[in-house]
């Protein structure tokens, strides 16, 4: 991920279509950000959301749409370190996987 965001960041989270804005909020430990409210996931099943946090400080949120890069993620959401987000693509239509390796 570092070639999505090269700015200020330790962790990460993905977070799928129709996740409420609660559930990301628990998550993160922090009251949503405009951005994140704005990208209404709760009620979109074509974007995944990408909020990126540096301490208790929201850094960056993308909204990113499902036909250029979906992600095979966990319902039960945890952070990913700067070190662990590496993703792998396992092929043209699949989903981006977690790797955690560089």
């Amino acid at each position: 991920m570092d070639t999505v965001n090269k700015g200020e960041w330790d962790r990460m989270f993905v977070f799928a279509p129709y996740t409420a804005l609660s559930e990301i909020e628990t998550a993160i430990k922090l009251k949503a950000s405009p951005a994140i409210e704005n990208a209404r996931l709760e009620e979109r099943d074509d974007i995944n959301l990408i909020v990126f946090l540096n301490r208790d400080n929201i850094t960056f949120a993308a909204a990113v749409p499902r036909s250029v890069a979906d992600f095979s993620i966990s319902k039960e959401v945890q952070p990913i370190s700067r070190s662990a987000a590496v993703f792998k693509n396992t092929g043209v239509g699949s989903p981006l996987i977690l790797d955690g390796k560089k």
